[in-house]
């Protein structure tokens, strides 16, 4: 779904830039040219937050609030448009008109924001304590903005002040505060060791050894493939303190995985999780990683892997 919203939305943004950069150069002024840039302009501007939800929709724990932001988004497009070609009648009640607009403008960007401090992941709890504070109180101010207009309650300005100057600040501090701590871990320093952890139900040797060993951005690491020489894994108990990243494909359910989970869960060793389309992931998986991320083929789970290491 990913790439088609992306696809779609690119072929979008080209057709209106085209269409918008012509009639500027072609001097074409009229009621219906006008009507269109206001449509190239509705089109760029809700693309914006479109584009910031989109990006933790491969995050199987957020996939519903993207699907929300980019829904929102894209029904805020839909209704502008309506407004912009009339095809909405207003007969006389542009009161309402106007505040649903508002309501998709501030539900669309708010949303494109909260998925932008979700890509924020950490194991210090300072971090995520900046985030999810920052997440509470723009939804908080949201709420106030509606009862504003929807019911002309009069809120103190100072309120609505104070609260946008303290997202503002969560907002740039929680990702500085993120990298700061991430120096600090041998994950950011240098990854040597990324172990790959599996079913043997499924067909480990074609979809994941060999795609792997064939990534040149992987060279530099030291890859451990658990069957590789055997189908017997002869990792120890111990073996999990060593490893700098556990990267684990669980599409398909096993013993052996979840064992292997828990004992670097238990190492507090950083785990990643990876899964195939339309997969249900177990809660127990949930409860160990928020790394959580679905793909559609090799070549998109590829893509994760660099971003997981990068």
């Amino acid at each position: 779904m990913k790439k088609i919203f992306f696809k779609t939305l690119v072929i979008t943004l080209v057709i209106s830039a085209i269409l918008g950069i012509s009639i500027i150069l072609l001097d074409m002024w009229n009621e219906v040219t006008l009507k269109v840039l206001e449509s190239t302009a509705t089109i760029f501007c809700f693309s914006i937050p479109g584009l910031c939800a989109s990006t933790i929709y491969e995050k199987q724990k957020y996939k519903k609030v993207s699907l929300l932001g980019i829904s929102s988004c894209l029904l805020s497009t839909l209704y502008c448009l309506l407004l912009i070609w009339e095809i909405i009648p207003s007969n006389g009640e542009y009161d309402i008109i106007y505040k649903l607009l508002l309501t998709f403008l501030l539900l669309s960007f708010s949303l494109g924001h909260i998925c932008l401090l979700l890509l924020v992941t950490s194991d210090e709890k300072k971090v995520l304590y900046y985030r999810n504070a920052t997440i509470i109180l723009s939804t908080i101010m949201d709420a106030l903005l509606l009862i504003i207009l929807y019911f002309e309650v009069e809120v103190n300005w100072k309120i609505i002040a104070i609260l946008a100057i303290l997202i503002a600040l969560g907002t740039i501090v929680t990702p500085i505060l993120n990298k700061l701590y991430k120096k600090n871990t041998k994950l950011y320093n240098k990854v040597k060791k990324i172990y790959i952890a599996h079913s043997k139900g499924i067909d480990y040797v074609n979809e994941l050894y060999k795609p792997l060993k064939g990534a040149d951005f992987l060279k530099e690491y030291e890859l451990i493939l658990p069957h590789e020489k055997s189908k017997n894994s002869s990792n120890t108990r111990d073996f999990y303190k060593d490893i700098d990243i556990l990267i684990a494909e669980v599409s398909k359910p096993a013993t052996g995985l979840g064992i292997e989970l828990g004992w670097a869960f238990d190492d507090n060793t950083k785990i990643y999780c990876i899964h195939k389309e339309k997969i249900i992931i177990s809660n127990s998986i949930k409860a160990i990683t928020e790394n959580i991320y679905e793909y559609k083929d090799t070549e998109n789970m590829l893509n994760i892997i660099k971003s997981i290491i990068n």
